[in-house]
């Protein structure tokens, strides 16, 4: 993923989640909080000053992903390239648990 960096909120079943990215892929997603500036406001505190942007190919296929999941719908994610140069922005461990979560009457981790 080689793209600017930056930042957009997107509509999600759950409410408006928003998504950072920079060139070394997916830099934070963060679910809704109050409303959308809330969310906005806690998604650049970990990621830092971001521009709002239009998101790149990679980042709308990885929002169509998250949206899907967070609708109900399964999802294999772990396709979608994160920015791993901080560790502090994804818990490792949860994090590749929950990129292979699926939703549903039959979810599990795999």
């Amino acid at each position: 993923m080689n793209t600017p960096a930056g930042h957009a909120l997107f509509d999600t079943a759950i409410g408006p989640c928003g998504i950072a990215w920079g060139p070394r892929g997916i830099a934070g997603v963060q679910l809704p909080e109050a409303d959308a500036e809330a969310t906005r406001a806690r998604l650049l505190r970990y990621t830092g000053p971001l521009p709002e942007a239009a998101p790149p190919p990679e980042v709308r296929a990885a929002i169509r992903e998250i949206a899907a999941l967070l609708a109900g719908e399964p999802h294999d994610m772990s396709g979608i390239v994160l920015d791993m140069s901080r560790p502090d922005r994804f818990p490792a461990p949860c994090l590749r648990a929950g990129l292979r979560h699926s939703c549903g009457p039959d979810a599990h981790l795999r």
